[in-house]
């Protein structure tokens, strides 16, 4: 007679609350960059006339590199976590 194991507690895993944080920074990264030019900031880097690159953009790609180099990094954590 074979015993059942117990699934794996995910969530006290770190993969799982590196993932659910990278989300979280990807989800603002977007939103932030998806602001309208009023509340954008002053202009970083200007381009041509009508088209620059300004603060609110610069910190939310920051922020959605930030989220998927932690998306990369949870992933080889929680694929680690499975095959050892």
């Amino acid at each position: 007679m074979t015993t059942l194991e117990a699934p794996p507690a995910r969530l006290h895993r770190p993969a799982f609350w590196m993932a659910l944080f990278a989300l979280l920074l990807l989800l603002g990264g977007l939103y932030i960059i998806a602001l309208p030019d009023v509340a954008s900031g002053p202009v970083v880097l200007t381009f041509d006339t009508g088209h620059g690159l300004h603060q609110s953009d610069v910190m939310g790609l920051s922020l959605l590199a930030l989220g998927v180099g932690m998306t990369w990094i949870a992933g080889l954590i929680w694929q680690r976590q499975y095959t050892h």
